[in-house]
C-alpha cells in the first residue's frame, strides 16, 4: 500500500471558534481529501453542561441528512466533493467558566456506494469561552438607542409616572441607562441630570461638560 501523508489522508475536521459566555457560536465540520463516500455517520462529544447544540444545518455535499444523537449523511452514489458537511450552532451557558472546550468528532461509519468501509480520520475542534464582557452602560440613554436626547427624558418621565411603589416596578420598560446618575434607582434626580447634560451639550465637539453615571 502506498504511504499517504496526513495532508492527503481523507479527514473530517471540526472548526474552532471563540465566544463569550452566554452567547451563541457557529462552527463547521469539513470533509477534506474525500475519496468518494456514500454514507457517513459521526457522533459529537462535548461538555453539555456548557455547550448546547441549537442547530445543525446540512452542507451542500449530501442530499440525505439526519441530525439526532448522531449526525448522518447518505447518498445512493459516491459523493467526492470536499467542503462543509454541517454548520453547527452552539449556545454557551451563561455562567460558563472561561477556557477551552473540546468538540470531539467520532466517526461511527464511513462507506462507499458498494458498502465498503472507507478509512477516514477525524480532528476535534475547540470552542474557547471567554468571560462575558461587561455591557457598557450609556448613562442617561433611557431608551437604549445610543443617543442621549429629549426622548430619554420623556421615557424616564413616563417610567416614573407608571412606577408602582408596592411592586417596585414600572409598567414601562427602560434601558439600564435610565439610571443616569448610576445610584441604583431611577427617579427625578435622573431626569434633572439628563436635562442638565443636554443643556450643556456642545454639538460641535459632540460632548457635554456634564458627566453622567456613578462618577458624576
Amino acid at each position: 500500500a502506498k504511504f499517504i501523508s496526513f495532508e492527503e489522508y481523507p479527514q473530517v475536521n471540526m472548526g474552532s471558534a471563540e465566544v463569550e459566555a452566554g452567547k451563541e457560536v457557529v462552527v463547521t465540520l469539513l470533509i477534506k481529501n474525500n475519496p468518494g463516500i456514500a454514507g457517513l455517520v459521526v457522533t459529537l462529544k462535548y461538555d453539555d453542561s456548557v455547550l448546547t447544540l441549537k442547530d445543525a444545518v446540512n452542507g451542500e455535499l449530501f442530499s440525505g441528512f439526519d441530525s439526532a444523537l448522531n449526525i448522518a449523511w447518505d447518498e445512493s452514489f459516491n459523493v467526492t466533493g470536499d467542503g462543509i458537511l454541517v454548520t453547527l450552532t452552539f449556545a454557551v451557558a451563561e455562567g460558563a467558566a472561561a477556557g477551552d472546550y473540546t468538540v470531539e468528532v467520532m466517526v461511527r461509519e464511513c462507506v462507499d456506494e458498494n458498502g465498503e468501509n472507507i478509512d477516514i480520520m477525524a480532528t476535534n475542534g475547540t470552542i474557547t469561552v471567554t468571560e462575558a464582557a461587561e455591557e457598557e452602560i450609556m448613562y442617561g440613554d433611557a431608551d437604549g438607542n445610543g443617543v442621549i436626547n429629549t426622548m430619554d427624558i420623556i421615557a424616564m418621565t413616563v417610567y416614573i409616572a407608571n412606577f408602582d411603589e408596592e411592586s417596585g416596578t414600572s409598567s414601562i420598560n427602560v434601558g439600564l441607562g435610565a439610571d443616569a446618575d448610576g445610584n441604583g434607582s431611577i427617579n427625578t434626580m435622573d431626569i434633572i441630570a439628563v436635562t442638565v447634560y443636554i443643556a450643556n451639550f456642545d454639538e460641535e465637539t459632540g460632548s457635554s461638560s456634564i458627566v453622567l453615571g456613578p462618577n458624576s
